[in-house]
């Protein structure tokens, strides 16, 4: 090899400058896709929640239904053995 050779690459200032520019502009869109995502995840937490507490609620409901529908079965199942028997 003569020393009249160039060996490796040239880079100018102007390509690392363009190149800097570009990782900014990435970096920033990352930036404000990551803000929605926060937002978006906390908005599906409260839904979450809002609809964990509804159905608590409905749940508990429908327990105190079941169990009236059950006292007042009992009490016409006991009522019809006793005019059956006498």
């Amino acid at each position: 090899m003569s020393e009249d050779e160039q060996v490796g690459v040239v880079v100018t200032l102007r390509m690392i400058y363009e190149t800097v520019r570009g990782v900014e502009q990435t970096v920033q869109r990352i930036d404000t896709t990551l803000g929605e995502v926060v937002k978006d995840q906390a908005d599906h937490e409260d839904r979450i929640r809002t609809l964990e507490q509804s159905n608590g609620k409905l749940t508990g409901k429908l327990a105190g239904i079941a169990a009236t529908l059950g006292v007042i079965g009992g009490g016409l199942f006991t009522f019809a053995l006793s005019q059956i028997g006498g």
